[in-house]
């Protein structure tokens, strides 16, 4: 190739270049936002962990104060969960408004943000300054939905996850927890179950069965330990509740120096169990399947089955 038309070739490349510079320059620039979006963007600004004290969030018939609490974080009152705070928190601060979805009031219900279907959410901030926006419906696009200002006629959608962040139940928000143990630390476990109270406890050699001496079945064993390594409820018994006390099924774990280091109660209640812990005063409801894996059948656990 001569010199000539290797020049030629570098300022075609230069110049295509600097076109496609001009065009990203160009293609990359949206619109510039509204000065009623620009205020929606400033309200859910700026909340986060170290400036929100409370929030209440409102609709479909129902109402959840997320509080600060003596350091903690509380739901309606009780214990929340840090994964639904995260969410939160997340979610606000990944928040993008975008184009305007309606300007008249007409359209209010239609797209949620006012009637029935409107959630009201209200941010208190350290220092006493209160923010509320109405969250309307899912929007048209992926993870969208509508919002806007009280007192505004203007409605925008917004990108991000407000609708799954906040339009959740209190079981959502609260700490679902049991109990978390260190497993390593359990010497003996007691299992009762149909009137048979069976200890085993952890030697040298493994697991025994304590006065028989004889092997537990391993993977009896292995499980209730898997379950109580860290125990979750799927959801709360109703507040005012009595816990029934026939046909309790008893699961108690205690260190090498006797100490108790779980302690669980359960009973059957229509298709789950109702379950509370040894100073716990919340009972939770668990699934049927986890129940019988922490407290097994007698047979199971002995291993007689089939025998």
């Amino acid at each position: 190739m001569s010199k000539n038309a290797l020049q030629r070739l570098v300022i075609a490349l230069a110049g295509l270049l600097v076109l496609y510079g001009v065009i990203r320059l160009v293609g990359g620039r949206g619109p510039e936002l509204a000065p009623g979006a620009l205020e929606l963007a400033a309200e859910l600004e700026g909340i986060d962990e170290r400036t929100l004290d409370s929030a209440t969030f409102s609709g479909d018939n129902r109402e959840i104060e997320v509080a600060r609490v003596a350091g903690e974080w509380t739901a309606n009152g009780h214990e929340a969960d840090s994964a639904a705070v995260a969410r939160m928190f997340t979610a606000l601060s990944e928040v993008e408004v975008g184009a305007l979805a309606a300007a008249n009031p007409g359209n209010h219900e239609r797209l949620g943000v006012a009637g029935r279907e409107a959630w009201m959410l209200e941010f208190r901030l350290l220092g006493g300054e209160s923010r509320i926006v109405a969250l309307g419906r899912v929007g048209s696009a992926f993870q969208t939905a509508y919002a806007r200002l009280p007192g505004s006629d203007e409605v925008y959608t917004v990108r991000g996850d407000l609708r799954g962040s906040f339009t959740r139940t209190l079981t959502d928000w609260r700490d679902k927890l049991i109990a978390r143990t260190d497993v390593e630390s359990i010497a003996f476990i007691e299992v009762e179950r149909d009137g048979e109270v069976i200890i085993v406890e952890r030697g040298d050699a493994g697991w025994t069965v304590a006065e028989s001496g004889s092997v537990p079945d391993s993977a009896s064993v292995a499980n209730m330990l898997d379950e109580v390594d860290e125990l979750r409820a799927i959801g709360f018994v109703e507040d005012g509740s009595e816990f029934p006390t026939e046909a309790l099924r008893r699961f108690t774990a205690l260190n090498e120096s006797g100490d108790t280091v779980l302690a669980l109660e359960m009973v059957q209640v229509d298709a789950e169990y109702w379950v509370r812990a040894a100073g716990n005063d919340t009972l939770y409801r668990l699934a049927a399947f986890r129940a019988t894996r922490i407290v097994p059948e007698p047979d199971r656990l002995l291993g007689r089955e089939g025998g």
